[in-house]
Parts: structure tokens; sequence; C-alpha cells
């Protein structure tokens, strides 16, 4: 399907069309490749994290609660929140003091997680500052609700890729630009540097010239040395 869609697109749009298009294809496919295992990595540091807190604590079924922390992580706000009920219900069939806690404590997590980890671990992982991912989840979230803040972070990581391709590409045109003109200034300077010798050589010649003429005609040559020259004629 991959061929045949690079047949078609090379078949209706010009080369350098079809090249762009290639591009942003590439950097799409990229940033959501990077997404989902930044996304993945998140999930599983924010399980592990909740595992050694619940074992501190010394909450019970620690283990099940954290995989499934783990797993609802990939499940934008309704994650969180139904990952918390559901092990402070488990928590709550044998401790209901302890699942007061687990609820504090997944409170905190959710903070560390969401101002910290996320924009860190996705962050890097598709190659946005954290505070670009803050801002895309919460535009996002905002504009379009949950898928809004699914898709915000890989579309902000393609927006992000392309500008920095464009910055740089005007840096590379202005560097040559530049060199052009050095270039064109400096085999200027050399033309009339041949230019000025050219007129010297001339000047030199031409004084030579009249001097011999005026030595030929016996007339005197005074030179800026001070001395005569004078022709020499047979004394009769």
């Amino acid at each position: 399907f991959g061929s045949q869609c690079k047949k078609a697109i090379n078949a209706i749009f010009k080369p350098k069309k079809a090249n762009r298009l290639f591009n942003v294809a590439s950097l799409t496919n990229d940033a959501f490749t990077r997404f989902i295992t930044g996304q993945l990595t998140e999930a599983c540091l924010l399980a592990v994290l909740c595992l050694i807190g619940m074992l501190i604590f010394g909450m019970p079924n620690a283990g099940i609660i954290s995989v499934l922390v783990g797993f609802m992580a990939l499940i934008p706000i309704f994650g969180a929140f139904i990952s918390a009920g559901v092990g402070a219900f488990l928590i709550l069939l044998e401790d209901p003091m302890l699942a007061i806690w687990f609820v504090v404590f997944m409170i905190v997590l959710q903070q560390l997680e969401s101002n910290l980890i996320y924009p860190r671990v996705v962050g890097k992982s598709v190659g946005l500052p954290g505070v670009l991912v803050l801002a895309a989840v919460t535009i996002g979230g905002g504009i379009f609700g949950v898928l809004g803040m699914l898709f915000s972070v890989p579309v902000c990581s393609v927006i992000y890729a392309l500008f920095k391709e464009f910055v740089k590409n005007q840096k590379q045109q202005e560097a040559k630009e530049k060199e052009v003109i050095d270039s064109i200034k400096e085999k200027k300077s050399e033309l009339e540097e041949a230019k000025l010798r050219d007129h010297r050589k001339i000047g030199k010649d031409l004084g030579i010239y009249m001097m011999s003429d005026l030595v030929g005609r016996g007339l005197p040559m005074y030179l800026p040395n001070g001395f005569i020259l004078w022709n020499e004629l047979e004394t009769s």
C-alpha cells in the first residue's frame, strides 16, 4: 500500500512537492512511533513507582494494582480515575484506612506523573521540551477533549520538527547567500587591483616613451630627483 501511495504522489505532484510530502509523512510516522514508545515507557515507570510506594506503605494487592495503574496510564484522564477507583476498592475490602491512604498516594503519584514524569519521558521520546508537551496536552484537551489530549503531543512534535527544519534551511540559505556575496566582493576587489596595476603599467610605459622622445629631441628632462638629462650633442 505504501509503495502504491508513493507512486500515486509521484504521478500527481512535481518532484519537489512530492519530496516535501514524503518528508512530512516520514516525520509524522517517526513522531507517532516515538510517542507510543514514550507512552509505554512512562506507563511502565508509573507502575514501578506505584509498586514501590505500595510496598513501602504495606498496602495489599500491590502487584495487581500496580499493573492496573500502568495499563490505565495509557488512557488519558479517565485511566487515572479508573485505576485509583479499582485499586481503592480492592484495598477497601481488606483495610478501609489503607484505602484512604491509597487514594492520597495516587493523587500525589498522578501529580508527579503529570508534571514531571510525562513531560520528560514522552517529551524526550518525541523530541519536545517539557513545556511544549504540557502546552500541547492542555490546549489539545481543551479544544478536542480526550482525542486532543491523546494526539496533541505527536502532532505538536511534527509541527516542531518542521519548524526546526525550516529554521535550519533558512540559516543554510543565509550562509550560502553570505558566501556568494563575499565571493563577489573578493572578485570585485581582485578586478580593481588588476585594473589599478594595468593603469600603473600604462602610465609607466607612457612616461618612458615621453622621456625617450624628449631626450631624442635634445630637450632637458627634469626627473623627480632633480637631475637633468641632456641629449649627447656632438661638439663641432
